[in-house]
């Protein structure tokens, strides 16, 4: 995972150029539906391009065969389509392998009520 981390001062729209085109349009997609539904200051922390308002709101992680959508408080979400997947104390993810699954219904509901939650911290 870590070959796709992001590198020392890069911006988030040059993280998201550097994939492979098998990963690629899956990351700059799901980027896209973050940037759609999350009005929120972004920046590379911890490597990976992250969405913070009052707190961590979420983040894309990459890996050679799929992305992960964080939520950092997913926990806390109501998730009625059952999409988040992860058992730690607060962070959930959905695996997105193609494009087709950052279209899944469900997921803008999660990122504008992880937006509301965040605005509630």
């Amino acid at each position: 995972m870590s070959k796709f981390k992001a590198r020392p001062g890069q911006g988030v729209d040059d993280f998201l150029k550097r994939f492979p085109r098998d990963i690629g349009p899956v990351v700059r997609n799901a980027a896209a539906l973050i940037r759609k539904h999350v009005k929120a200051d972004e920046a590379i922390k911890w490597g990976w391009p992250c969405w913070t308002g009052n707190k961590m709101i979420c983040a894309i992680m990459a890996a050679r065969d799929h992305v992960n959508m964080v939520f950092h408080y997913g926990a806390k979400l109501n998730d009625p389509k059952k999409l988040l997947e992860g058992t730690g104390k607060g962070m959930r993810h959905i695996k997105l392998y193609k494009v087709a699954d950052v279209k899944k219904p469900g997921i803008p509901d999660l990122l504008k009520a992880a937006v509301t939650q965040d605005a509630n911290a």
